[in-house]
Parts: C-alpha cells; sequence; structure tokens
C-alpha cells in the first residue's frame, strides 16, 4: 500500500515497475518518504520572508518620510539661517560703516575715538557670533568650502598679533610671538579661514588666562621642496583643563571648566576651528593641565608660490584723478544708502539712489551710471532681476555692477554674477574693500591724504639714529636670532628708559617688531653691531 497525504501529513512516493527477463513488467515497487517537517520549514520560510519583505517596505517607507522631512528641515533650517544673515547684517553695515566713517575726521577727541573703537569692536564681535553660527550650520551640512589663494604668511600673522595684542593689553597680559628666520613668505592657503583659527585660538589663551602670557609660536618642520610644514602653537599661563574635560572641548555649544569660572561666549570656535582644521587636511592637539595653562597646536602642510608684490604703506583715500563718476546706489535700506552716499560724496563721486530693484532699472535707463551698488535682497523687484533688466538696456551691456548683500554665501555670489555683476561684496561692508572694487572697476587713480607710518622712517622726525650701548645691541640681535617679537619689543621700550637719544631707534625696532619682520631687526641690529654708527 502506498501512504496517503492525510491532511496533516505529507508524503513524497516514488514508484517504478519491476520487469521479467522478457522485458515485461509484471510488479511495482514504491517508496514513502514523510516530508512534512520539511514543507512545514518552506511554509514558515516563506511566512518569515514575507514577513521580512513588509518590514523592509515598512522601514523604507519611514525612512523616505523621515528624508522628505529633514530636506524640508533643512531647507526651511538653512532659508532660517540666510533670513537671519540678512536680518543681522543689515544693521551692523551701518553700525560699522558709520564707525569706519566717523574715524575719518581729524577733528576728533580721544574720547570719541575711543567710543567709536568700542563701537566697531562690538560690531566687530557680533559678526563673528553671527559667522560662527553660519559657518557651523554650513558644515554640518557638508556645504561648507575653503577658498585657497596666494597669501603672505607674516603679513597674515601680523594682522592676528595686532587684533590679539589690543586684547592683551587690556587684561594686563604679555603677549609673545616666536617666528623663525627662516619662516616662509609667500603661500598657497585660505588666509581667511587660518587667520580665523589662529584668532580662535589666541581669543580663547586671553579670555581664560588672567596673568602671565599668551604666546603664538610657529616652527618650521623638514619637508620637500615646494612646500612648507608649519607648526603653530598657542601657549596660555590660564586656568588650564582638566585631562576628563579635553574630550568635551571641541563640542559645539560646550564649554569645559568650573560653571562659576566660566566666561562668555558661544562655545562654537574650538569646534570651528577643528573643523576647518580637518578640512586642510590637519587637526588640533591639545595639552594641558589645571592651574598650569594650555598649548593648542596644529600642522599645516602649505605650497609654496612665487613672490607676492609687498603691499605699500597704507593710505588714506582723499579722491580720484579725471571727471567726476556717477554712481547709483540700490538698496531698500535707507541707512545703508546713507552711509554710501555720504562715503561716496566726501571722495568726489557724484550719487543717485533707488529703493528697489525696479527703481534701480528705472533710475540705471535716465542717468546712465558709471557704476551701480546693487544689493540684492529689495522689495518689488529683486538685485538679480535687475541686473538682468538693466544688462538689457541699450548702452548698459558693459556698465559696471557691484553686488552687494548680506547673504555671502558661495552659492550666492555665484547666481549674483551668473545674473550679470562685475563683483560680489558682503554686507557688513569693508570700505577698504569696496575701495579697491570701485578701484578697479571704474579703473581710478587715487588721490591720498596722510600715509600710515613707515617703519623704515621711523623716528623720522628725530633725526639721525642713535645706536644703543654695546652690550643692548648683543642682548637684541640674541633676541633676533630667536624670533621673540615680544621681548625685542620689551628690550626696545628698555632703551628708552637709558636716554631720549635711543627714542628713534626703540620705535623703529618697536614697529619691526610689531610687524612681525624679524629678518628686518636682525639686518637692522646686525649693521649697528658690525658699523657701531648709525645708517
Amino acid at each position: 500500500m502506498v501512504p496517503l497525504d492525510d491532511g496533516l501529513h505529507t508524503f513524497i512516493s516514488v514508484k517504478c515497475p519491476v520487469c521479467d527477463e522478457a522485458g515485461r513488467a509484471n510488479a511495482i515497487c514504491g517508496v514513502s518518504t514523510d516530508i512534512t517537517e520539511l514543507k512545514q520549514a518552506e511554509v514558515e520560510l516563506k511566512q518569515h520572508q514575507e514577513h521580512l519583505e513588509d518590514l523592509v517596505a515598512e522601514r523604507t517607507a519611514e525612512l523616505t518620510l523621515a528624508k522628505e522631512r529633514s530636506e524640508v528641515a533643512n531647507r526651511a533650517k538653512s532659508t532660517f539661517l540666510a533670513t537671519m544673515s540678512h536680518e543681522l547684517r543689515t544693521p551692523l553695515n551701518a553700525v560699522l560703516g558709520y564707525a569706519q566713517l566717523l574715524k575719518r575726521d581729524k577733528g576728533l577727541s580721544d574720547r570719541q575715538i575711543s567710543g567709536l573703537d568700542a563701537i566697531e569692536r562690538g560690531g566687530e564681535h557680533l559678526l563673528t557670533l553671527i559667522n560662527d553660527v553660519l559657518d557651523l550650520a554650513k558644515i554640518e551640512a557638508g556645504k561648507f568650502e575653503m577658498s585657497p589663494g596666494a597669501m603672505n604668511l607674516p603679513s597674515c600673522l601680523r594682522t592676528v598679533a595686532d587684533f590679539i595684542r589690543v586684547k592683551t593689553e587690556q587684561k594686563g597680559l604679555r603677549f609673545v610671538s616666536e617666528l623663525p628666520l627662516d619662516l616662509p613668505s609667500d603661500l598657497w592657503a585660505d588666509e581667511g579661514r587660518l587667520s580665523q583659527v589662529l584668532l580662535n585660538l589666541l581669543g580663547n589663551a586671553v579670555k581664560f588666562s588672567e596673568r602671565g602670557e599668551v604666546r603664538l609660536r610657529v616652527c618650521v618642520r623638514p619637508n620637500q621642496s615646494g612646500e612648507a610644514r608649519l607648526r603653530f602653537e598657542v601657549r596660555d599661563t590660564g586656568i588650564g583643563i582638566d585631562a576628563k574635560q579635553i574630550g568635551s572641548l571641541f563640542q559645539p555649544f560646550e564649554q569645559v571648566g568650573d560653571p562659576g569660572r566660566r566666561i562668555g561666549g558661544t562655545g562654537l570656535g574650538l569646534a570651528i576651528s577643528r573643523q576647518l582644521l580637518r578640512l586642510m587636511g590637519s587637526d588640533i592637539d591639545v595639552e594641558s593641565k589645571p592651574g598650569h595653562g594650555s598649548v593648542f597646536g596644529f600642522e599645516l602642510t602649505l605650497p609654496i608660490v612665487a613672490a607676492l608684490a609687498t603691499p605699500a604703506a597704507q593710505k588714506i583715500v582723499t579722491g580720484y584723478h579725471g571727471p567726476r563718476r556717477r554712481v547709483l546706489i540700490a538698496d531698500d535700506e535707507a541707512t545703508n544708502r546713507a552711509l554710501l552716499v555720504e562715503w561716496l560724496d566726501d571722495l568726489g563721486f557724484e550719487v543717485c539712489e533707488a529703493s528697489n530693484g525696479a527703481e534701480g532699472v528705472v533710475q540705471a535707463n535716465l542717468i546712465r551710471p558709471d557704476l551701480i551698488v546693487m544689493d540684492m535682497m529689495m522689495p518689488v523687484m529683486d538685485g538679480q532681476e535687475a541686473t538682468r533688466r538693466i544688462r538689457r538696456i541699450a548702452g548698459m551691456e558693459r556698465a559696471s555692477i557691484l553686488a552687494i548683500s548680506a547673504s555671502a554665501s558661495g552659492a550666492d555670489q555665484a547666481q549674483f554674477l551668473a545674473a550679470g555683476a562685475n563683483a560680489f561684496l558682503a554686507k557688513p561692508i569693508d570700505f577698504n574693500k569696496l575701495l579697491t572694487h570701485l578701484g578697479t572697476l571704474l579703473k581710478l587713480n587715487w588721490l591720498y591724504g596722510s600715509t600710515a607710518v613707515d617703519p623704515n622712517m621711523a623716528g623720522g622726525s628725530a633725526g639721525v639714529l642713535v645706536a644703543p650701548p654695546a652690550e643692548e645691541l648683543e642682548v637684541l640681535h640674541r633676541l633676533a636670532k630667536v624670533g621673540n617679537m615680544g621681548n625685542v619689543r620689551q628690550r626696545a621700550e628698555h632703551l628708552t628708559t637709558l636716554g631720549e637719544q635711543y627714542r628713534p631707534f626703540a620705535e623703529r625696532l618697536c614697529l619691526l617688531a610689531d610687524r612681525f619682520e624679524s629678518r628686518a631687526i636682525l639686518e637692522f641690529v646686525t649693521q649697528f653691531r658690525s658699523q657701531g654708527a648709525s645708517p
């Protein structure tokens, strides 16, 4: 008998005929195997597979929805940040702009100058906070872009040191800079971001130090030709950091240490600095001990570029040669227009105004300006559309258009330039950069007033430079070889206590030290050591 499926069990049967010698089938042989467990396993496996497919489909739907919500949230966040950037930068443009404009008045008292300096510093601090928040958002969104270019490293370090020296002097701290004589000059790097990192580290060092010194040290490491390998270190004599807290240092909005001793700030500086350095192929290392200060350092390998032109002494622009030029300012903010009108009018420009893009198009057609300063975010018609329409006016195809905006992302700049603008300038407006754009776009030859002091002419009104005693020259020569600009400056100030005849010599040393001109100091001192006379 062949077992049958009873509904509870499943069998598989194999049957074959049994043949005699003549090949005739005279019997059947069959084998039946119980495969109930195998069939049940197949059914369960199929059910499990269907269940997994349902879970995958459900999870995929959840992830798709989450992605859509995330994209919506990111777009909303980007819109919010762009709006806040515009809303915050717009009033800062007036604050910083008028501070710069008023400081040009030669009749100001010391108190007025001090007040304007305070306004400018406060505005710059607010601008730094805004930029930090926007930078962090861009980094987290993966939209942050570096902008490398040719830079002069000594000049960059001078700018950083000048800014920090003010802060250290306000707190009664000593600022020391150690730069090697073989410090490379011209490199390929993002100067703005490198300065940002150094200012963040130095600013923290000042903030958390109540006495002692803050030291910037730069070392040159051995490296292959065509590249410079540099080690930057910021040392302080501040409160220090517990080893357990170092891991939290680089978390956004985190501030370590005793809550009762924490000082104001957003807690973004170190987080952004680390991210910036990682984009440069480096990272920050930390050594610290509570009560014994901290050392923050990083290394960079940067390509060496051809020598850049040495910048001329800073001069005050008072006007320009040639016929009077006409400038149209299109901006919906009356304060911003008034600021630019006053600034450009002082320089001799004929200035006209428009309060939105549509008015700008009409005015451009009527007055045919030599240059248009076009804000990008305006009611009625924005700056991009106004720029496009102006470009379609006969005779205005080649007009110079300088786009300005409080939204300063790379994408924004690309859009503005694609619309037909010749150049872009972010708000708050840096008037030195504005002058550079005006000079380039209008091909102007500027007229200058008084100039900044040339370090090579320090003490020019005091007559011949008098060499200090030989032992002082030896000390200065030794300090110059080490590259310790802070000690050079201190020793130079000491010279004035030895006699008024040494003041011009000391003033020249101080200026060179402030400018981090270690080579120039060494040559200057060496000249006096070898000749024993004034140059």
